[in-house]
Parts: C-alpha cells; sequence; structure tokens
C-alpha cells in the first residue's frame, strides 16, 4: 500500500471511530473528566480518546473524607507530546488544580461549615488539654501574611509536639532546633559556591517551626529579627553580599530561665523571660505553658483514661489538609467597616490593661490581631471578616493573656478549690470579667478575710483602704 493510499486510510478509519458510540466505560471515563476541562480542551481530548491516540487513566489519592480519583490524560501514541494535539503540556496539572478546587468546595460546604471536621485530631491529639493553643496554631496555617507564636513554658509540656504537627500540615516548612545543629542554622552558610539553606529560607511563605529557641546562637539573632520583621535573611562573608526569601510564620517553643517556671506571679513570670523585650515584641502571640496542678492533672487523666481510640491519620488526610491550606492562602479576606470598629474598641480596652500583660500592646499586636482574624475567615473560605471570627480569634488572645495555657475543662494549672471553680463558673459571663478585668480568686478570698478581721477588731474605713493599697497588685488579674 502507498503512503498515500495508507494516510487515507487512516482518516477514514479515524472517521468511523469518532462516528461510533462509546461504550458505557469509556463514556464514563469522559465523564469524569469533562468539570475539570474548558470546552475546547475536552473536545479535542474526546476526539482523540475516540481514535486511541489519547488515554484517560486515575491518581488515587483517597482519604478519610473523600474517595478521590483524580482523571489524567495519557498520550498513547508512540514520540507523540500534549502539544502535537494543540493541548498544554500542563494539562494534567490543571485537571489536577480543578478537581482539588471542586473537592475544597466539597470540604468546606460539609466538613467545615457542619463542624463534622475536627482539626484538633491533627494537631498534637495524643496532648490532652491546650485547645486554645492548637487552635492558635492551626490558624497560623491561615494566615498568609507574617504572624509568629511562641509557645514559652516547662519541658514535658507537649509543645515540641505541636511544633510537629504544625509541620506537617503546610507544604512549606521547616522543623529545627534554635541551637541550629543542623548546620546551616537559622539563615544561610555557604562552601565555596554552594548554598545551604536553614531553617528561615526553607521555609519561605510557609512556617518555620524552631523548638528550644533560647538556644539560639548571636550570629543567627539578626537573621531572626530580619525574617520576622522584613521577610529575607542574608549572607555577607568573604565579599559575597547575597540576599534570601524568608517570608515565613514562626512558631518557636523556648525554656523560662532556669529551664522550668518558678512562681505564678506577673512580676515573677517576667523576671523568667528568656529573651530581650526586643525578640519577645516581635511575636503577635505567647502563651505561657507550665505542667498542670493537681486539678487539671486529675481531669486530663480522665479523659485519657476514658478517650476512645481513635483511628490514626493517614498520609492522605495530611496531604489533603495540606493542599486545602495553600488554596486558601490565595484568598484575598477583607475586614468590614462594622467589624473594624469592635476590634479598635477591643484593642483599647486591651493597650488600658498593658501593664497587668507579659508584653507591650504595640501596633505589632494590633496587626497580629488583624491578622489572625482574617486567617478564621480565610479557613472558612470567607471573603470578609464576620463578628463570629472577630469573638474567636478575641478568646484566643485573651486565652494568651493568662499565665498558664495549659488547661483542661474545669481548670488551669492554679489551685482552686470546687467551691472556687463554682465561683469562676459562675461569674464567666459577667460584663466585668473579661480576662482583662477579672480579680484572681486569691484576691478576692484576700479582701474578703481582710473584710472578715476588719470587722472583728472595729478597724476604720480609712485603716482599711491604707491595708488594701499597701496590697502587691502584680497577681491582680486571672492570666
Amino acid at each position: 500500500m502507498c503512503v498515500s493510499n495508507f494516510m487515507v486510510f487512516n482518516k477514514l478509519k479515524n472517521i468511523i471511530k469518532e462516528s461510533l458510540p462509546l461504550d458505557k466505560d469509556n463514556k464514563n471515563l469522559l465523564i469524569k473528566l469533562k468539570p475539570f476541562l474548558i470546552k475546547t480542551d475536552f473536545d479535542k481530548i474526546s476526539k482523540f480518546f475516540k481514535q486511541d491516540k489519547l488515554g484517560i487513566y486515575f491518581l488515587d489519592k483517597s482519604n478519610s473524607f473523600y474517595e478521590l480519583k483524580i482523571p489524567q490524560v495519557r498520550v498513547l501514541e508512540k514520540g507523540m507530546k500534549f502539544s502535537d494535539f494543540n493541548l498544554d503540556e500542563e494539562l494534567n496539572v490543571e485537571i489536577k488544580s480543578e478537581f482539588y478546587k471542586y473537592h475544597f468546595k466539597e470540604f468546606h460546604k460539609n466538613y467545615i461549615l457542619t463542624d463534622k471536621f475536627d482539626y484538633h485530631e491533627f494537631v498534637s491529639p495524643n496532648i490532652k488539654g491546650m485547645d486554645t493553643v492548637k487552635d492558635a496554631v492551626f490558624l497560623q496555617l491561615f494566615a498568609k501574611d507574617a504572624f509568629h507564636i511562641l509557645l514559652l513554658g516547662d519541658p514535658g509540656t507537649g509543645k515540641t509536639d505541636l511544633l510537629k504537627s504544625s509541620e506537617k500540615l503546610h507544604d512549606k516548612s521547616s522543623f529545627g532546633l534554635g541551637s541550629g545543629v543542623s548546620g546551616a542554622g537559622l539563615s544561610v552558610t555557604m562552601s565555596g559556591d554552594d548554598v545551604k539553606l536553614g531553617l528561615l529560607p526553607q521555609a519561605d511563605k510557609g512556617i518555620c517551626c524552631i523548638d528550644e529557641l533560647n538556644l539560639i546562637k548571636s550570629d543567627d539573632m539578626g537573621a531572626l529579627y530580619n525574617a520576622m520583621e522584613k521577610g529575607f535573611v542574608t549572607y555577607d562573608k568573604g565579599g559575597k553580599h547575597l540576599k534570601f526569601d524568608a517570608n515565613v510564620r514562626i512558631l518557636a517553643t523556648a525554656n523560662p530561665k532556669y529551664d522550668k517556671f518558678r512562681g505564678d506571679s506577673l512580676s515573677q513570670i517576667q523576671a523568667q523571660m528568656p529573651f530581650e523585650s526586643a525578640l519577645i515584641s516581635r511575636f503577635h502571640l505567647i502563651f505561657i505553658i507550665k505542667k498542670p496542678n493537681l486539678v487539671a492533672f486529675k481531669e486530663i487523666s480522665k479523659e485519657i483514661i476514658s478517650d476512645k481510640k481513635k483511628l490514626e491519620k493517614s498520609n492522605s488526610d495530611y496531604d489533603f489538609l495540606k493542599k486545602y491550606v495553600s488554596y486558601t492562602e490565595t484568598l484575598d479576606v477583607k475586614i468590614p467597616v462594622k467589624i473594624q470598629s469592635l476590634i479598635e474598641k477591643y484593642i483599647e480596652s486591651v493597650k488600658i490593661k498593658e501593664s497587668n500583660l507579659i508584653f507591650d500592646v504595640s501596633p505589632r499586636f494590633v496587626v497580629g490581631f488583624l491578622r489572625l482574624v482574617k486567617a478564621r475567615a480565610r479557613y472558612q473560605m470567607k471573603k470578609e471578616v464576620t463578628k463570629a471570627d472577630f469573638d474567636y480569634v478575641k478568646n484566643i488572645f485573651e486565652f494568651s493573656f493568662k499565665l498558664n495555657s495549659y488547661e483542661s475543662d474545669l481548670a488551669n494549672s492554679f489551685d482552686v478549690t470546687d467551691s472556687e471553680l463554682e465561683l469562676l463558673s459562675d461569674k464567666a459571663n459577667a460584663p466585668e470579667d473579661s480576662i482583662l478585668g477579672i480579680k484572681s480568686i486569691e484576691e478576692k478570698k484576700t479582701k474578703k478575710n481582710k473584710k472578715s478581721v476588719a470587722n472583728k477588731i472595729g478597724a476604720s474605713k480609712k485603716q482599711t483602704q491604707q491595708t488594701d493599697d499597701s496590697q502587691d497588685h502584680s497577681d491582680e488579674f486571672i492570666i
């Protein structure tokens, strides 16, 4: 058969194949592919699929949320590629992107809006308590812009585990010690022309998890400041002046001076901070974490004993969530004027009580609050921040004002009796009892005792006032 006749024969064969109806299985393959393609590309693929020049297969990315079978296209003609069919070489990447986008919207509708999804199952599920700290760590993933969290506390309280959970939930993350034992440290090292990136540039546009930041080398401090404020690190040695992007969200742990917190008052905690105020002020959230006391420990023990064994989450679950995080990071979120007004009033109320906090209420605090309310909205795929987002983030910030973030359902790590717990519960809804204004239980008891003594000895009001004025108010608030 001559070449021209062969070409005519193939052309006729292709025309006949295109005109014949597909069987049920092949028709289903095209049906499953169609939603994720523009019409022109789908028509081309249908044509060449019927001619047996293109095939369709599926990538199995199923997880506990969905059975995910991603349709993909392959070239069956030897020596040919997508461009030979007037298709983009990145065709399968585009299909995969549209496929996930569809399922993210379904996940949002079926799991997030219905509260069916519990992210605590992915953020240190083996650690009981500290739910509000976990909330903050999870929302940091959606912050998009720089938002830094410090977990400052006793050894053995699960701080490192929180970092490892965060690292697993973001596509771009790094994890290491503040001492920089990995070699490159936090910034950059060079050997000749070979560049070795440290933890900060490794996590550009992602989460940088630094364990034991109190062990940071002085050489790395400048790089840390630069990354936290400016989003880059530099290398200036041997005549080389290089700049590396490090737009990171830092999640760090640290131990206090002398390794373990001693004392409960604000002044005692401040005296044990392991960093200068210049570094402390760069964190938007700081959680003080001490080992639980007996009351809290009992509650945690009950929860552990009664807890039903949960199925371990698969890598596919984490992979799906990482992709969801990456997708939502692209969403632009606005803050309506009404919510801006709420935030302004709240920030003002915090500023008034600044002397009772372990940090200054600076513009960085305001920026951090704004970024986290946007993160909450972004997690829920909203275009605007709502009152619910404001309330949720306000609760996180107020919880961070406490001088112990190791929580249980009934109590925190200060010693409390049953009657005191009842008092705390009864007062929870009173307007004046916000975390910034509530008087400590110890102060209430002290004043009550003083009043009783004063009545017994017939002390004058002036004497009582003088006694109260001499009281040390360093522990004035339940924080």
